[in-house]
């Protein structure tokens, strides 16, 4: 699997309309980013913004990943035990609707090999 693959959560106006419709934000766990936050910082239908850089936050499994919303306001944050939690970063975003799709997400970015992802508990409230 490509060190670029990745595996998250995933929060936009409409989670079927990929590159049709405003991109919202997704904070995930790369092998070879780490932990990141991404966003659409212009409203567009495509990511254009990260935070932090590639490697800040080492890449680390497992890993629980929490996307805290207030207004246009997005925040994510990990933990390593389910207990403490750290900022990833915080992202404003535009053209979002008041009610969001949110899902879990994993991508490879090498076609025909697929990645693999564990995931569990995911609640949204």
């Amino acid at each position: 699997m490509s060190g670029y693959a990745k595996a998250g959560i995933l929060v936009r106006n409409d989670i079927a309309g990929s590159g049709t419709t405003p991109e919202g934000v997704i904070l995930f766990e790369s092998p070879s980013g780490g932990i990141q936050l991404e966003w659409a910082d212009n409203g567009g239908d495509f990511i254009n913004a990260v935070m932090p850089p590639n490697g800040t936050i080492a890449d680390q499994v497992p890993v629980w990943l929490k996307l805290v919303r207030n207004g246009a306001t997005y925040t994510g944050y990990y933990s390593l035990d389910d207990s403490t939690w750290s900022s990833v970063g915080t992202a404003t975003l535009t053209a979002q609707a008041d009610t969001q799709d949110a899902g879990m997400f994993v991508t490879s970015h090498v076609s025909g090999t697929p990645g693999t992802a564990y995931f569990g508990r995911f609640s949204v409230s």
